[in-house]
């Protein structure tokens, strides 16, 4: 009986809502289009604009950050190569023999 009744609610609501759209149906159709449609030109319009900004100025600006990029990494390039490459190669030459002192005498110690 639970079942039956379930089922006879649910036709009801499913009646009802169809009586109710016959009668808005339309207008709530004829919303949703004026909706998507003024989305579509607010978009269109978005995109025109976009398309101006890259003419009048976003183009300079990105060549203007492109080239600042290059010339930082250019400049850490030559400090790299200038400046921390000697310096950790002179400190790998300082640091290994003495390294290697150490480990001799730690295998030493180890070996009594």
């Amino acid at each position: 009986m639970l079942f039956n009744n379930v089922l006879i609610f649910l036709h009801r609501v499913g009646s009802t809502l169809n009586e109710v759209w016959g009668k808005i149906g339309p207008s709530v159709a004829d919303t949703f289009m004026g909706e998507l449609k003024s989305i579509s030109g607010v978009l269109e319009n978005l995109s025109e604009k976009l398309i101006w900004v890259w003419d009048n100025g976003g183009k300079h600006l990105f060549t203007g950050f492109v080239t600042l990029g290059a010339k930082i990494l250019e400049l850490a390039g030559f400090i790299f190569t200038n400046f921390i490459a000697p310096f950790a190669h002179g400190l790998i030459n300082v640091l290994a023999p003495a390294l290697a002192k150490v480990m001799d005498a730690v295998g030493w110690v180890l070996g009594k």
